[in-house]
């Protein structure tokens, strides 16, 4: 038997003993949980990132760097002060401040550089009106 009477068989043998697909599309599951460059999950439905989502504190008003040169401390417009590791750019910590949404706040950084004070500036208008004169 020659090469092409072979293939010639080998097909044969194949269509019969291989079934025919449906004729519908193939099943979809879940979708995978995709992240980015970075690790990060994406957002449902999302294919990509441009950019990233470290290091973002929405209506951020202050930051600090402590003295170990790894961890940053930042104060924002949501209340929130958070602390970031540096090196992975993850935050690792946050506290809610008793403030109200309008208020500017800053942030000390002792001399030691190992503790952080938030101070809140006053607005009050009629503070700021010097008294009438005598």
């Amino acid at each position: 038997m020659d090469i092409r009477a072979s293939w010639f068989v080998v097909l044969a043998v194949l269509t019969v003993v291989v079934p025919a697909a449906d004729g519908g599309p193939p099943e979809r599951g879940p979708m995978p949980h995709l992240v980015d460059l970075y690790g990060d999950p994406l957002p449902e439905g999302a294919v990509a990132r441009l950019g990233s989502v470290r290091l973002r504190h929405p209506g951020l008003e202050d930051f600090v760097l402590l003295g170990d040169g790894k961890t940053a401390v930042t104060v924002g417009r949501d209340q929130l002060v958070r602390r970031w590791d540096l090196a992975t750019a993850r935050q690792t910590a946050s506290a809610r401040l008793p403030m109200d949404d309008s208020s500017p706040v800053y942030l000390a950084l002792s001399a030691g550089g190992t503790t952080v004070a938030p101070s809140f500036r006053v607005t009050n208008s009629a503070s700021a009106t010097p008294p009438p004169a005598a």
